[in-house]
């Protein structure tokens, strides 16, 4: 492993951007407050897939959401953080996403809660 490459920064950059983007909408009116849900799964999911290249650690192309948590921990031996909160915000996720069920207000600061908690 070696330092970060200005792709891997862009990617991080990137990467806050969202969860900031995340963050306003999380904070606008019921329902639209929705709507950060799925910013707040792709700023994880990015830093996931970004610390998946770092370490080296291989994934499928089918890969679920889990499956960093799972690669990760059976090829580098490393447990990542914030599995059991995010896998709750990625099930409120597919709800909204999926199947249109609106995540009440308590819902959304859950999450938002949980996902600043996975960055720090």
């Amino acid at each position: 492993m070696s330092g970060l490459d200005q792709v891997q920064m862009n990617r991080l950059v990137h990467t806050k951007a969202l969860f900031e983007r995340a963050m306003r909408i999380s904070h606008e009116a019921h329902p639209f407050d929705a709507d950060s849900l799925l910013l707040f799964h792709d700023s994880v999911e990015n830093l996931l897939h970004q610390a998946a290249g770092f370490l080296e650690v291989e994934l499928q192309k089918s890969s679920t959401f889990d499956s960093y948590w799972k690669a990760t921990q059976e090829q580098k031996n490393i447990t990542l953080s914030g599995r059991g909160p995010m896998k709750r915000m990625n099930d409120a996720r597919v709800g909204f996403k999926h199947h249109g069920l609106v995540p009440s207000t308590s819902t959304i600061e859950q999450v938002r809660a949980d996902v600043r908690t996975f960055f720090d």
